[in-house]
């Protein structure tokens, strides 16, 4: 006897997507495909954040099927172009062909902020609304009945569960001056989910840095709590680290600059080896790629280094001082979606730095490594890179100079 087929809307719930457009067109194809197979209505469900790809797979749904909860963000980036203009002919005929490639352009805004106004329209971002009211009703339905849902969500085993909590013994005249500190902890090879472990530090024992408390911590109260450190001074970026959500230096980030309970995770979008550290393996591996080193062809002078005029050398101000600490990288969302491609802010601002180096003699080589769909053009100028670096640099400029080197190649 065959077996009846589930009845009722299908409800693709979607925590968060980004990445490769063409992918999310396909899974919008396979929706479709589903929809008109079963006559299954599809709603879309967008939580916390739609990004991208995310918006792509979303315009697969009909505008009265698409919901965003409550506070969810719903980015889409722009639409990029590459297209080169060759400017051949008589003097009066050339600005026709600039106002024909100016004229595409337009038209193809015109179609991109139609499909804007299209991807907004009709979605729901208040869970008072009747549609989603509607929807909560038939999703609870759908769950009590046991009918199919497909949904994307994080992996069981990356959920944060409540910790430990460790009290400074301190007298009660004291408490004014106690400082509440939430530390991740995770050990991959326990099996056990993360956790969020509380400590308490008296910051009149304690120097006035993240880094200081986390050394008393550690020092006092639970000698397995694992971080990176190693200057203290803002030099070596081993103590790299998100602190109240922002990623910057434990070193250098004040306790004071906190207000209220202080949250410590490791460096999002890394693998973690342990607790508060991330493995660099992959980073390292895009580091090494760029080829960080003077590359040369002519024999250096005899009995000489090679000497740089003061005005080159002025070029590589706001590049050498890049302390691979990977706050910027780690911050960039192009980055989260793409990084087994795209090389990322600090990357390539150390690609940049050789390239603007006067005494390299490889810049075209390094120009024809960087020409990739994925590896450089993946920067959408979002600029969290230069917001979060303690070293105070601009990794979005640098980025921007090198696609200005590979178009000048072109014309």
């Amino acid at each position: 006897m065959p077996m009846p087929r589930p009845k009722g809307p299908l409800v693709v719930s979607i925590t968060t997507l980004g990445g490769d457009p063409e992918m999310a067109r396909a899974m919008g194809d396979s929706i479709r495909l589903l929809r008109d197979y079963t006559g299954r209505e599809a709603l879309f469900l967008g939580k916390v954040a739609v990004y991208s790809a995310g918006a792509t797979f979303m315009s697969a749904f009909p505008v009265n099927c698409r919901f965003l909860t409550r506070g969810t963000r719903l980015m889409i980036h722009e639409r990029s172009l590459t297209s080169t203009v060759q400017l051949s002919g008589p003097l009066s005929t050339l600005p026709d062909i600039l106002k024909a490639k100016l004229h595409e352009i337009e038209h193809s805004m015109r179609i991109q902020d139609e499909g804007f106004r299209r991807d907004r329209q009709g979605i729901a971002a208040d869970a008072g609304r009747p549609q989603v009211a509607r929807h909560r009703q038939l999703r609870e339905r759908n769950q009590r009945s046991g009918r199919i849902m497909a949904e994307f969500a994080l992996p069981k085993n990356s959920k944060i569960t409540k910790g430990q909590h460790h009290a400074a013994p301190v007298k009660a005249s004291d408490r004014k001056r106690m400082k509440a500190f939430k530390v991740y902890r995770y050990d991959p090879d326990s099996g056990q989910n993360p956790r969020y472990d509380t400590f308490e530090v008296n910051l009149d024992e304690c120097g006035p840095m993240v880094l200081d408390a986390l050394i008393k911590m550690k020092s006092e109260q639970d000698s397995s709590l694992t971080f990176r450190r190693s200057c203290r001074e803002g030099i070596c970026g081993s103590c790299a680290m998100n602190i109240d959500g922002r990623n910057g230096l434990a070193c250098t980030t004040a306790i004071e600059d906190v207000k209220g309970e202080v949250r410590i995770t490791p460096l999002p979008h890394m693998d973690v080896v342990k607790d508060l550290v991330p493995d660099f393996t992959h980073f390292y591996a895009q580091y090494s790629s760029i080829k960080p080193w003077l590359q040369t062809v002519t024999p250096p002078p005899s009995g000489k280094e090679r000497l740089q005029a003061p005005e080159d050398r002025a070029k590589l101000d706001g590049l050498y001082e890049c302390i691979l600490c990977a706050c910027c990288s780690t911050s960039c969302p192009s980055y989260w979606w793409n990084s087994d491609k795209f090389l990322g802010p600090a990357i390539l601002l150390q690609a940049y730095r050789w390239l603007a180096d006067s005494r390299d003699e490889m810049t075209g080589e390094r120009l024809d490594a960087l020409e990739d769909p994925f590896r450089l053009y993946r920067c959408h100028t979002i600029m969290n890179c230069a917001n979060v670096c303690p070293k105070g640099l601009n990794p979005a400029k640098a980025i921007a100079e090198i696609k200005k080197m590979e178009a000048e190649r072109i014309v």
